[in-house]
């Protein structure tokens, strides 16, 4: 079995329980993104206090990670992940998306 090393962290959602999982994998040595795009100034302001790295758009969160967390609204879910799909497909990294 082939294991892939996972460094790079993109986290789609930088809200509450978004932010405090970055902030998780942070203090263990994770590289963590976020594309705050759209986002409030709440979600900007908990993005920052947990670490986070902001990029400025979903294509580049996607080619900048290994693996890709997707930590929104079940609601939201199925809509995201029609959108977010062609650009994992797309991108030379192939990250985990989760």
């Amino acid at each position: 079995m082939h294991m892939r090393k996972i460094n790079r962290i993109g986290i789609v959602g930088a809200g509450d329980m978004g932010s405090s999982v970055a902030a998780e994998l942070r203090s263990n040595g994770f590289d963590v993104t976020t594309c705050l795009e759209g986002r409030s100034t709440r979600s900007r302001k908990l993005a920052t206090r947990a670490g986070m790295r902001a990029v400025d758009n979903l294509e580049t969160l996607v080619a900048d990670a290994d693996l890709l967390l997707s930590i929104i609204p079940p609601s939201a879910a199925a809509e995201f992940a029609r959108r977010i799909v062609p650009l994992v497909e797309q991108t030379a990294s192939k990250p985990l998306f989760v």
